[in-house]
């Protein structure tokens, strides 16, 4: 009796034996190359049981290994690239990709009778390197900064059999609209990509989650996926600290300070306040500075911060607007509103006396 130490053998898809009077063996074995694997078998009253590499006639062929009673003998057994289990499953010591095959199992009974010949379909895998999906080329990329629309690609490399990649999200959160491509490295490995725009369509919390997998039945020979956190760009300027809010109402004095902030963005942007309404300068004058604080990312923070001084006594309702100005413009086309409701703070009266009857009456105007 030996010991038995066996790489894992990934059963595929519903249990479905090779049954025989004999025994049986295991459909839909996939091994992995570079390991000890094991073609599961169990067999019962047998003077031999044999293994032979071919699916045709192979009545006229010696087994490179077989079993006769207790003892194991043949090529392949010698060959140390052989075993065989007290149950008659194969074992192969180092699995390569040349054990992808159609073997077929010699089965003589004891006591005497017919001999038996059958198939048993033998598959091998190859995991990936690293042995998860890749999120846009980066190893262990698992937050992606991005926008509500944007590209994203998954995949895996150096593997076998080939495979298809999918993306497992909510459908009312982001649309995904997908290609696949494999790519044949001719060792007998392949590549797998996903290349996906998506649009995201709700998402209050500006995070969306999605996971890159292994699609369809193959999923259980490469079970490792990668989960996704896509963060979005902030897409409007922030008012006064007021996040997610794209029109702003606020009271203000006829002198005050604004700050329009944006955080994570490209180095090209820049902010501008201007007004909507009235749009002459002759009633509120606005002083702008700017300061940037880059994040050591290829983006930056920004603040636009305004001291206004409002210049008109009759106007007391103004509309401007924070927005991305210069290049960047393209990219960040929304802009926030603000509006100011200026608080009275002085009044200009108007006094006339009259005489009504024997009173004095006071109009201030």
């Amino acid at each position: 009796m030996f010991n038995l130490r066996l790489a894992a053998v990934v059963i595929l898809l519903q249990y479905s034996p090779c049954i025989y009077a004999g025994g049986s063996c295991q459909e839909y074995i996939y091994l992995e190359v570079g390991k000890q694997g094991l073609v599961p078998c169990h067999f019962e009253n047998f003077d031999i049981i044999g293994w032979i590499n071919g699916d045709g006639d192979v009545t006229d062929t010696s087994p490179f290994i077989y079993m006769e009673g207790s003892k194991t003998y043949g090529r392949g057994y010698r060959s140390g690239d052989y075993d065989m289990h007290p149950n008659g499953s194969l074992i192969i010591n180092d699995v390569k990709l040349k054990n992808e095959f159609n073997y077929t199992v010699l089965f003589v009974p004891h006591p005497a009778g017919a001999n038996e010949y059958f198939k048993v379909p033998v598959k091998v895998y190859i995991p990936p390197d690293p042995g998860y999906p890749v999120v846009n080329g980066r190893t262990n990329q698992v937050v992606v900064q991005g926008n509500t629309r944007g590209f994203i690609n998954c995949s895996l490399t150096g593997i076998r059999p080939s495979v298809h990649l999918e993306w497992v999200a909510a459908p009312d959160v982001i649309s995904l609209d997908s290609s696949h491509r494999v790519t044949d490295n001719s060792d007998g490995t392949y590549n797998t990509y996903l290349t996906s725009s998506y649009q995201v369509i709700n998402s209050p919390t500006g995070r969306v989650s999605l996971i890159c997998r292994v699609a369809g039945q193959l999923a259980d020979l490469f079970p490792s996926v990668t989960t996704v956190y896509l963060l979005l760009e902030q897409r409007f300027p922030v008012v006064n600290g007021l996040a997610n809010q794209q029109h702003v109402v606020l009271d203000v004095n006829r002198e005050g300070e604004l700050t329009c902030s944006m955080d994570k963005v490209s180095q090209d942007v820049s902010l501008e306040l201007v007004n909507i309404f009235p749009d002459s300068s002759d009633e509120i004058l606005l002083d702008n500075k700017h300061h940037i604080t880059a994040n050591g990312d290829d983006t930056v923070n920004i603040t636009l911060t305004s001291s206004f001084r409002v210049l008109s006594d009759s106007t007391q309702h103004f509309t401007l607007q924070c927005r991305v100005s210069g290049q960047a413009a393209d990219k960040y086309p929304e802009a926030t509103k603000v509006e100011l409701l200026v608080l009275e703070s002085k009044q200009s009266h108007l006094c006339s006396t009259s005489l009504i009857s024997s009173f004095s009456m006071l109009f201030c105007l």
